[in-house]
């Protein structure tokens, strides 16, 4: 026999229903103040004692209605419809109240119904574990704490490593000039008494001072000549019949090397009036072309203007230019502003430098980077500038094919040295401009000066150790 649903009168067909103890009724649950979900939570002994809403608020529905007549006719005259169309019009009844078998919801059913759910939420949430929000949070925690240590502990690990290979250079050089100061030991000269005159030798030399017509029978200039090396071997094939003599003769010796170091020295230090000079430049002005011409007036310049021309019309014909050029001479590349006005990719401008430089080996070449511009829209122009530099710089660390000249390091940014209405450099930037150029020159002779400096003492040492070394093993010879 099938069910079916007291207040709407339908078929039941799911498990969705309940059975009132009180007016033994089925209903659905939707036709029902209870909830599903509230009712699947329930127990099974509580299900059979869930009441209707008609048993549970004790309201049953009104099937009695009672009848109202309603007037055909209005009391008002002037609202009065003919009878022949009385028949057509129905009126509203007044007072019609509505079924009884809906639910009341009234505010103590409202309250009473809350009130209940609200229990019941409390019993199931009591149930859950309150502990899952913390747990989740401390293992976040957890996982940040250690992916800090991480990256703290890679850190660590690569400034270990960069320590590491700076004490191994700094070893090397320790070894380095170590052996440097057992050379010196060993001959007992210091660098002061190699850079003082001939006249102050006689401080090295040994006790029995000797002789002037010894000194002059030895001449400096041919010290590393082929002819000296002749002569040192037929020595060594010489019968050692007086040892007196080659005594004196290693102090002659000694004492003739120690002049011949301060000859070459002073030979050296001067400049070679011969030096040659390329300057490329972008430069537009006549002034500026003259000026360069006025300061390195002592050099042989050769000026190459290629007005609004850009690094690789600089670059163009390089090799060709700097055919005769020796490792004495310089090329200096003053690069202008026709590449700034607009931005270009200065990553390839730096390569094509790299590529077109890498080729020239025979010649000291000398980049002097671009300068800024002092005046209000000169913002963008003197950022490119800025990215250029910098990139240049590091990729010539990398690769060492050129001498850079920061341009920019001894001028001073103000009208003091650049032009109130262009920006550009006036005549007093122009010349501390010149002038970090001709104290870069001097600077780089001065270091290849001391270092050629430094080479020569280094195999002179050497020679006079060899020297001493031969004398000793012929006095042992003499020896009974």
């Amino acid at each position: 026999m099938s069910k079916n649903c007291f207040k709407c009168r339908e078929e039941i067909t799911k498990r969705d229903f309940i059975e009132c103890p009180k007016c033994k009724n089925f209903f659905h649950l939707d036709c029902t103040s209870i909830g599903e979900k509230f009712f699947f939570v329930l127990d099974v002994e509580k299900r059979k004692k869930c009441l209707c809403d008609y048993c549970k608020y004790q309201k049953l529905p009104n099937f009695d209605q009672p009848n109202i007549n309603i007037p055909t006719t209005n009391s008002f005259h002037a609202l009065d419809v003919d009878d022949e169309y009385a028949e057509f019009v129905t009126f509203r009844q007044k007072n019609k109240k509505l079924p009884e078998s809906l639910p009341d919801f009234s505010d103590s059913f409202m309250s009473n119904n809350t009130h209940s759910h609200s229990l019941n939420l409390q019993k199931t949430s009591r149930s859950l574990p309150d502990d899952d929000l913390r747990d989740c949070l401390m293992i976040q925690e957890l996982k940040e704490e250690v992916l800090r240590l991480r990256t703290e502990l890679i850190i660590a690990n690569k400034e270990v490593d960069n320590l590491n290979i700076t004490i191994r250079k700094l070893n090397k050089k320790i070894l380095e000039q170590e052996k440097i100061i057992k050379i010196y030991k060993t001959v007992s000269i210091d660098d002061v008494q190699l850079r003082k005159p001939a006249n102050n030798s006689y401080n090295s030399t040994p006790l029995s001072k000797p002789k002037k017509q010894k000194t002059k029978s030895f001449k400096p200039d041919t010290r590393h000549s082929s002819g000296c090396v002749e002569q040192i071997k037929l020595k060594e094939t010489l019968p050692a019949t007086q040892p007196e003599k080659i005594v004196n003769d290693k102090s002659c010796f000694y004492a003739e090397s120690l002049t011949s170091k301060t000859k070459t020295s002073e030979e050296t230090c001067k400049y070679s009036p011969n030096r040659k000079l390329c300057i490329i430049s972008s430069i537009r002005s006549n002034k500026m072309a003259t000026t360069l011409r006025n300061h390195f007036e002592t050099q042989n310049i050769c000026h190459y203007s290629i007005p609004g021309g850009g690094i690789n019309q600089l670059l163009s014909g390089l090799q060709t230019k700097l055919e005769d050029y020796t490792l004495n001479d310089f090329c200096i590349l003053i690069v202008g502003e026709t590449d700034f006005n607009v931005s270009k990719n200065y990553n390839e401008l730096v390569s094509n430098i790299r590529k077109a430089l890498l080729t020239v080996q025979h010649t000291n070449i000398l980049i002097c980077l671009p300068t800024f511009k002092f005046c209000n829209q000169s913002n963008i122009y003197n950022r490119r500038i800025e990215t250029f530099n910098n990139l240049l710089y590091s990729d010539n660390i990398n690769f060492e094919y050129c001498y850079i000249l920061d341009s920019n390091k001894n001028l001073e940014y103000s009208t003091h040295m650049f032009s109130m209405y262009s920006g550009k450099l006036n005549k007093l930037g122009l010349k501390t401009y010149l002038h970090d150029i001709d104290e870069f020159i001097t600077t780089f002779d001065d270091l290849t000066f001391s270092e050629n400096r430094r080479m020569e003492n280094i195999s002179n040492l050497e020679v006079i150790t060899c020297q001493e070394n031969r004398t000793d093993s012929q006095k042992s010879s003499f020896r009974p």
